[in-house]
């Protein structure tokens, strides 16, 4: 089985270019790297306060809901309600929402409420452990999940995380969803090269 990386999908200009950006209006106590360490081991809650408030940065406003997957610097995905809405229909594994306003930067009192950050609050065990390496590093064995083994006998969901990679950050979606993206009327998404046999 074929695994594909999944990323907000790319434009015309660098990804860095294209990004929102994440403001601290109503978070004051938001700490990137406490709220990421929080994702990497499932926390079911983390520390963060809703709404979230994000400006827009390269992203014109009025363009917005043009996209279903933005691209941000924030530590979990922003997707349209559209676009969730598409998901929950699914088999969707467990997960939370978190509420997005996201204003211009231009001017502040234009408000757009589309959004909402999107949390698996769990991983997907859909490692073949017996037929996967592992990588010997610094004389350890580690997990790579480039090079790993998927099961082909198991229903996967639209959209997860793998279980056993050390940083949970990124998200994945099986070759047989894939092709199905589409048909689904799931797009505004960039699949990155496939891992896997």
């Amino acid at each position: 089985m074929k695994i594909y990386g999944l990323r907000a999908e790319r434009g015309k200009l660098k990804y860095y270019d294209e990004h929102i950006h994440y403001t601290l209006d109503g978070t004051p106590e938001y700490v990137w790297r406490k709220v990421l360490d929080e994702i990497c081991n499932y926390n079911p809650e983390l520390s963060i306060k809703t709404p979230l408030e994000f400006v827009t940065s390269k992203c014109k406003f009025k363009d917005l809901d043009n996209h279903t997957w933005l691209k941000t610097d924030f530590m979990l995905p922003v997707f349209s309600k559209d676009l969730l809405r598409k998901f929950l229909d699914l088999n969707m594994a467990e997960h939370k929402t978190y509420e997005v306003i996201i204003r211009d930067n231009k001017n502040q009192d234009l408000m757009n409420n589309n959004f909402v950050a999107f949390y698996l609050t769990e991983s997907f065990d859909c490692v073949d452990w017996k037929k996967t390496p592992l990588r010997e590093i610094n004389g350890k064995e580690v997990f790579d999940f480039q090079i790993a083994q998927y099961r082909d006998d198991i229903d996967y969901p639209p959209i997860f995380k793998i279980k056993g990679m050390s940083i949970s950050n990124s998200h994945f979606t099986s070759e047989s969803f894939k092709n199905r993206y589409s048909d689904l009327g799931i797009g505004g998404i960039q699949f990155e090269k496939p891992v896997g046999k």
